[in-house]
């Protein structure tokens, strides 16, 4: 074929052409290639489901090359973070990816696979991620020495005051916590040992173990309006979370008595274990829970009806019991030890027991930021609140307190826990270090 072009020789025309055929058939041949190139699959993406503000949390993925080609991956953290893209490993290899979550939240984490010549898979199935605040009260912002014989304390729901059971020193101590002074002192019976505030603040109820009663106090004035006869040697008290009923647990009875708290009546006597030293409501109020020191075993009673619908045994002496937020377990320390069972509500089982590194009898407890730690009254180094995590029940902090702390409280927001600590003959609060007192 004649490929003449005026002006020029056909010799160049010629070649021009030959080499143009050419680059045109390794275009279409390296086209073909990548047309056969064929996607990493799907990957397959695995991590925690639980991690907390600040902290790393490392995710991994694997997918294999048809072509054995090596694999990165991108991986969507399910926040407002860039695409992660990973480093290259061999098909069928694991990469790791790390992030830090700023705030708390649920994350669906996600990750598609690419190969070295850009081809990339469709995305994984989702891994939820649910990322909660580790924030938790942690310096002592005051201590306030309050005399007397500290033995419990209860702070209003306000977090303006707090009203300390003095057993030795027979009254009730009401502290301002704004000013961080001493306002009054209550008599309220023989050796008031342990108290309790209403949930609406308007009353603080204190037993008296020799009386054998409960004294009522009414915030407003700190004047006693009732006083109500219980069961034998009454020790730790609670309401149900509206209020209406005040549960004693009377150690020497084996029961628990139930204050109708609108007439403060006693409707109903519940027999328990054996000396049962604390009672408390799980959050929707359809259980309370007492701790039987001795006989070792918890019971749970069915407050629509108070009846007693199992009694929970435990390898230890039960001391002190605080039902976590939202029902899912009740906590029981030990009376003789350094010991934390945590007992599943919906099954009655004890899933774990926590050493809190005491090795001293451990006491009061209370939670804080909706149930995520569990602060314990110990004697680690002369006194401390020791702080529990609850999502994976791991000792994460002992807080210095007074000495000999006996029991630990929060306002409704928990914005701070407040000690009472006897020998200390004080009452510490705790709160975050950007925290300061209502």
């Amino acid at each position: 074929m004649n490929h003449d072009v005026p002006g020029m020789p056909a010799k160049i025309v010629n070649a021009a052409l030959t080499l143009a055929a050419v680059i045109g058939a390794a275009v279409l041949f390296g086209s073909a290639c990548n047309l056969a190139n064929k996607p990493p699959t799907v990957p397959i993406v695995f991590g925690p489901s639980l991690g907390f503000v600040g902290d790393t949390v490392t995710f991994k993925a694997t997918a294999t090359d048809p072509e054995g080609d090596s694999v990165a991956f991108e991986v969507n953290w399910g926040d407002s973070s860039s695409i992660h893209l990973t480093g290259f490993v061999g098909s069928g290899e694991t990469a790791s990816a790390a992030h830090v979550y700023p705030n708390v939240g649920i994350f669906s984490i996600s990750a598609r696979a690419r190969d070295r010549d850009g081809k990339v898979s469709a995305p994984s199935a989702a891994c939820t991620l649910t990322v909660k605040s580790s924030s938790y009260p942690d310096s002592v912002l005051a201590t306030i020495a309050v005399g007397g014989d500290p033995t419990d304390i209860a702070v209003l729901p306000d977090g303006r005051f707090a009203y300390v059971a003095n057993q030795g020193a027979q009254y009730v101590t009401v502290v301002n916590l704004e000013t961080r002074t001493v306002v009054a002192q209550v008599t309220c019976g023989t050796n008031p040992y342990m108290v309790a505030a209403r949930p609406d603040g308007q009353f603080v109820y204190a037993t008296s173990e020799i009386d054998d009663n409960v004294s009522v106090i009414r915030t407003g004035d700190n004047a006693v309006v009732a006083t109500v006869p219980v069961g034998d040697n009454p020790h730790r008290l609670c309401f149900s979370p509206d209020g209406s009923h005040c549960y004693t647990a009377d150690e020497n009875d084996n029961t628990v008595t139930v204050i109708r708290t609108s007439d403060n009546t006693v409707v109903a006597a519940v027999p328990v274990g054996s000396m049962p030293r604390d009672v408390d409501c799980t959050t929707d109020g359809q259980y309370a829970y007492a701790a039987n020191t001795g006989d070792s075993t918890v019971t749970k009673i069915r407050t629509s009806d108070n009846t007693v619908v199992k009694t929970i045994r435990l390898d230890f002496r039960a001391h002190r019991v605080r039902a976590m937020p939202g029902g899912e377990y009740v906590y029981v320390s030990d009376y003789d030890g350094d010991r934390i069972a945590a007992v599943r509500v919906g099954d009655n089982r004890v899933v774990t027991t926590i050493h809190t590194g005491a090795w001293v009898r451990v006491s009061g407890m209370c939670f804080m930021n909706g149930g995520d730690y569990l602060y314990v009254a110990t004697n680690y180094g002369g006194g401390a609140a020791t702080v529990i995590r609850t999502a994976d029940n791991t000792v994460v902090a002992h807080i210095p307190v007074g000495r000999s702390p006996l029991s630990l409280r929060t306002p409704a927001d928990e914005g701070f826990v407040a000690s009472a600590d006897r020998s200390g003959r004080s009452v510490t609060v705790i709160g975050r270090k950007t925290v300061t007192l209502p």
